[in-house]
């Protein structure tokens, strides 16, 4: 019976020793979390001691993800080393996604499948693989741990109802429930959606993205009826008067040119040449000006997606990719719009055709061809990637074996970043300021890129000039570049106030998401200035110019485009080029309806196509 007894005990004490190393298990891989995402011990001790209801919630989430993880597998260390590798991986993952986005990692951010590998090259310019090997050893001591300390034993039966509960405490918090968020709010979590960087910053990275799984349901617009989707396109929109007259069906050519961007605009750092002559050039005697790119450093495919279809990026989910996530069938395009005019609409990217699912997405736009690396012949590299010179190639052929007029939409490769000092054997061009040598380096990387970028443009203006064929070309960069970690070298030339987007004015997210345009054509056009117009605007600004006729929804974002050329989640410009924030109601009926009408084509029962 002592024996008995003895054993009893014996096996308690085990157990409530095996729980306790459980609990600080959890506590460190909290901390370890946050100690990533924080980038410093300091920091993440001074977010737990400052925050210590926030930090216990997050410690309790991992705790219950840990559990769940232990009720299938039985033993506290392999979920724990399981748990240390997984969390800890996409906490390294959100740490550099924000470094070189701008934006922490999301959910639906493990949809992405091989684009995700993209980053690893960026990795290897700090401490990203060295990390990564900590995390591995780590995960193997904790796993080999079983072998010398204490086991929690726990019958089967409670182990699944354990298991039960975590996962539905952990679907709980992951859902959209006002109750929830309300009491979330009153204990000093309440979410940052507008400005996620600062939401995983405060909330902690568990408990941020766990809450933004809700925002990968997209919620049905108020007052979405067919009624009222009716009624938003019978409202007068474009004046037909405003449609200057055109040539007959000219080609229409779109080169969305890889982080183009202006760096001369920059007044504290010079350069011992233009890197960007040709552009310059068009700018001063062709429509030219500013769009409102909805991304920076990356995200390509949601600049397309704004341009070519005419819908915005602000209504949905930051960080979303409707490529991957929402067009799943036909949708109405430019590509589509022009076909049904006779054209024939082909889609060229120097880079793979699964990436970002294009081959599937371009057929449902209603592209007859998509040319990506994979169908071209022996491109020629420059850098990294096929040079801009072989999509210029590609573009004249197009115009040329194509009987019918051609609407192209062109995407470049080869300024894609890193900029590092190897990228090229040599850069043409010298930057001289008062930054380090690291930024320096950077922007002359940088100005090689953007310079054979303007190469190529002459090239294909100089070809078409010489054309019989009306043709416009519509050159834009898609986003701002890459240029260090925590934006150093916007900060270190003065451009923008701070590397922290909490701390930015209107006027820095102004600057960071302005990207320049110019549109040239080989037959006579009036001269426009293009004051910071988004780009979910510019298919409708080009189908005007070139005098073709518009569907309903295109008349319908043009009454937008009249009272609010320019906004974006965190910033709205009005036809004054007044700067408002992201969250002015003023312009809540019409924005409103624009979401209702985006709902429509992309969630809904599409009845503006009935």
């Amino acid at each position: 019976m002592k024996n008995l007894i003895g054993g009893s005990n014996f096996k308690k004490q085990n157990n409530l020793i095996a729980f306790l190393i459980f609990l600080v298990l959890s506590l460190i891989l909290t901390f370890a979390i946050e100690l990533i995402q924080k980038n410093g011990f300091m920091n993440a001790f001074n977010w737990c001691i400052s925050s210590p209801q926030i930090l216990l919630t997050n410690w309790i989430l991992i705790l219950f993800c840990m559990s769940l993880i232990y009720s299938v597998c039985g033993c506290i260390y392999i979920s724990g080393s399981i748990s240390y590798f997984v969390l800890l991986i996409l906490s390294l993952a959100s740490y550099y996604k924000g470094k070189f986005l701008g934006e922490p990692l999301f959910p639906w951010d493990l949809t992405l499948k091989r684009e995700g590998i993209n980053i690893f090259p960026l990795l290897q310019q700090e401490m990203g693989f060295i990390i990564l090997f900590v995390i591995v050893i780590a995960s193997v001591i904790i796993f080999l741990l079983r072998f010398f300390l204490p086991k929690l034993k726990i019958g089967y039966v409670q182990r699944i109802l354990g298991g039960l509960f975590a996962f539905l405490i952990l679907l709980t918090i992951s859902i959209n429930s006002v109750s929830l968020q309300n009491a979330m709010s009153n204990a000093g979590m309440g979410e940052i959606t507008w400005n996620q960087d600062e939401n995983y910053n405060r909330n902690g990275m568990v408990l941020s993205f766990l809450r933004n799984f809700k925002n990968a349901v997209i919620s049905k617009p108020s007052g979405y009826s067919e009624k009222n989707v009716l009624a938003a396109l019978n409202e007068k929109g474009i004046d037909e008067s405003d449609t200057p007259k055109s040539v007959e069906n000219p080609n229409i050519i779109f080169v969305m040119s890889e982080a183009f961007w202006d760096p001369t605009i920059i007044d504290t750092i010079s350069f011992s040449s233009d890197p960007i002559p040709t552009f310059h050039k068009i700018q001063k005697e062709h429509t030219s000006g500013w769009l409102l790119s909805p991304e920076f450093g990356g995200l390509t495919a949601n600049v397309e997606f704004e341009v070519l279809t005419g819908n915005s990026m602000s209504f949905l989910p930051t960080g979303s990719v409707p490529y991957q996530q929402f067009i799943k069938g036909p949708l109405l395009s430019l590509a589509g719009i022009l076909k049904a005019q006779g054209y024939a609409s082909v889609a060229v990217h120097s880079y793979l055709g699964w990436f970002w699912n294009r081959n599937s997405v371009y057929q449902n736009m209603g592209f007859e061809k998509f040319i990506s690396s994979e169908n071209m012949k022996n491109p020629k590299y420059k850098g990294l990637y096929i040079s801009d010179n072989e999509v210029t190639k590609e573009i004249i052929n197009q115009i040329k074996g194509n009987k019918n007029p051609v609407f192209i939409y062109a995407i470049t490769m080869q300024n894609h970043g890193p900029y590092d000092k190897k990228r090229y054997k040599e850069n043409e061009i010298k930057v001289t300021g008062d930054v380090s040598e690291n930024t320096k380096s950077m922007l002359e990387t940088y100005a090689q890129g953007i310079s054979d970028a303007d190469k190529s443009l002459k090239t294909l203006v100089e070809d078409i000039y010489s054309s019989e064929e009306p043709t416009m070309v519509v050159f834009f960069g898609d986003h701002l570049p890459f240029l260090g970690y925590d934006y150093s070298a916007y900060t270190e030339t003065g451009y923008i106030s701070s590397g922290k987007q909490k701390d930015w004015g209107l006027e820095d997210y102004r600057k960071m998401r302005r990207v320049p345009v110019v549109i040239w054509s080989n037959y006579e056009q009036k001269k426009q200035e293009i004051k910071d117009m988004s780009d979910s605007f510019l298919g409708l600004y080009v189908l005007k110019m070139a005098g073709k006729e518009l569907p309903t929804y295109f008349k319908f974002i043009d009454k937008v485009y009249k009272s609010l050329p320019g906004f974006l989640k965190e910033l709205k410009i009005d036809s004054a080029g007044n700067l408002h924030h992201g969250d002015d109601n003023n312009y809540k009926k019409i924005m409103d309806e624009y979401w209702m009408l985006e709902y429509d084509r992309l969630f809904g029962s599409k009845i503006q196509e009935k």
